[in-house]
């Protein structure tokens, strides 16, 4: 469905043009006129920002796309040495809980797993030994701390551009709500104006119209989840 946002600044660019149209009822040294172009000014803003906004969100989801990978591979190393650890839990006791498994697949979660294990191989170096011996690669210490500098990595890129959408968003919300303010100033004119012309009148409401498209009863009730 077409968001309010979008169709807002569909209908300041219709109401641009129907003015570019009809320019001799919106002299530029008249209020008309003055408010046309504003709201001109505001639709070119919110253009822009819709761009940077959509090339921000486009970073944010490649960036969560290689994060997915760095993340499996610090889970997959954690399970492999949790796995360890509970093999050899009958003459080595101490091992159990030291390479404890994340109780969720939480970016957080795992991350601070991985920083616990990382901690701890970097200052018992027999255990990576036992992890070598048990099958896991030889470089399982530096390939571990690769990864948690790449996932750290991915968390402040994907925050960096996620701020920055939100930013956008915010700024095109107080774009819009300053457009709107001018629409109703130029739909007092326009009607008054075009009062006793019926079709610069119904002009005039076709484009200063907000256009939503509408969502049939049964499908919007088959969209709504359930409690």
């Amino acid at each position: 469905m077409k968001d309010i946002y979008s169709a807002q600044k569909d209908r300041f660019g219709h109401i641009v043009a129907f003015a570019g149209n009809n320019a001799g009822y919106f002299p530029a040294d008249k209020p008309a006129g003055q408010n046309v172009a504003a709201l001109q000014g505001i639709a070119a803003q919110i253009a822009e920002l819709a761009g940077t906004s959509e090339t921000s969100d486009r970073f944010a989801r490649a960036v969560t796309t290689q994060m997915g990978g760095v993340f499996d591979s610090l889970l997959f190393d954690l399970i492999g040495m949790d796995r360890v650890a509970r093999a050899h839990e009958d003459e080595r006791p101490e091992l159990i809980g030291k390479f404890r498994r994340p109780d969720s697949r939480a970016h957080d979660k795992i991350l601070s797993a991985a920083r616990a294990a990382e901690k701890i191989l970097s200052e018992e170096a027999e255990l990576v030994t036992l992890l070598v011996d048990y099958g896991m690669e030889d470089d399982v210490l530096t390939d571990l701390q690769a990864d948690i500098v790449a996932a750290e990595t991915f968390d402040t890129q994907q925050d960096t551009h996620q701020g920055a959408r939100h930013e956008d968003v915010l700024a095109i919300a107080a774009l819009i709500a300053k457009g709107v303010k001018l629409v109703k100033k130029l739909d007092a004119y326009a009607k008054n104006r075009f009062t006793k012309d019926a079709v610069l009148l119904s002009a005039w409401k076709n484009a200063s119209h907000l256009e939503m498209r509408r969502v049939h009863p049964q499908a919007a009730q088959a969209t709504t989840p359930t409690a």
